[in-house]
């Protein structure tokens, strides 16, 4: 069944935007000519340039709520906040955050986003969603056959950490769920969001301004989530005069669509041979 939600279409070229409603939607009608008035539609409704786009306010997170962030590098994460020690914790403005994700879907927000108060949500309410103390339990069902070994998740924050020799006489596949913080990033001196979508965009539209957040600086567009393989715009996008921001999905400029679920799989097959000595 189809997930409702928004997206950014809109600023895609249009053979592309009519290719992910095909493969990542369920369009209401799906022939060419449909497709390109939705793409049409969703261009026509982006509106003007987000105002400071890439340059959000941030804040320091106050003092006030310095026990909340000590009992996060004191917790079940302060082993992942010791590792990267230039991490910090800010308080930062969600409208003009560039957004290289393409879509969001309402109803994950929302189970996300239901303990706040609606149009006055606190910081600490935003704190437990967006930089929680308690590790979340996601699943992943796991199931070999023969000498293949496939991993597979609804939580799309399933990860590969590394693969190939991960350890002596260990060749494989380590795998892991991304930290659930909403995660900001400066490249080039602009501001990504790059975790933390369906919060910061529930967030939004329950009143909140700003999120509290993870925040450092980046040296490459890769290290900001950008990819070159078509899966998120691309850096000629989000450097443009006119990039996709999260003001574009709360302030009502993002295009309805029906999503189909998807699920992230991990999957490794390994053999053995006996080959002739090639001295032989």
């Amino acid at each position: 069944m189809p997930i409702p939600g928004v997206s950014l279409i809109g600023f895609m070229p249009p053979q592309q935007a009519t290719a992910y409603l095909r493969e990542s939607c369920v369009p209401a009608v799906d022939t060419d000519e449909a497709l390109l008035e939705e793409w049409t539609q969703a261009q026509a409704n982006l509106g003007a340039p987000t105002a400071n786009a890439g340059q959000p306010n941030i804040a320091e997170i106050p003092e006030s709520h310095a026990g909340y962030i000590e009992g996060l590098r004191h917790g079940p994460w302060a082993q992942v906040l010791q590792q990267n020690p230039t991490w910090e914790f800010k308080l930062i403005q969600v409208a003009p955050l560039l957004a290289y994700q393409f879509s969001i879907l309402s109803q994950k927000s929302d189970n996300h986003c239901a303990v706040l108060t609606a149009g006055a949500p606190t910081l600490d309410e935003l704190l437990a969603i967006c930089l929680p103390q308690i590790p979340p339990t996601p699943s992943a069902h796991m199931s070999r056959t023969g000498q293949s070994i496939m991993i597979q998740s609804r939580d799309l924050n399933l990860r590969c950490v590394n693969a190939g020799h991960v350890a002596d006489n260990v060749i494989g596949l380590h795998f892991a769920f991304a930290l659930p913080f909403a995660h900001v990033v400066r490249f080039n001196g602009r501001h990504y969001l790059i975790n933390g979508f369906h919060r910061a965009y529930g967030a939004a539209l329950a009143g909140a301004t700003e999120i509290p957040c993870v925040f450092r600086e980046v040296a490459s567009h890769l290290e900001a989530g950008i990819r070159d393989d078509g899966a998120t715009f691309p850096l000629s996008v989000l450097e443009s005069n006119n990039p996709p921001t999260l003001n574009h999905f709360v302030g009502g400029h993002a295009h309805p669509v029906q999503l189909k679920p998807m699920n992230r799989v991990l999957h490794i097959s390994w053999a053995e041979y006996l080959v002739p000595d090639e001295e032989f």
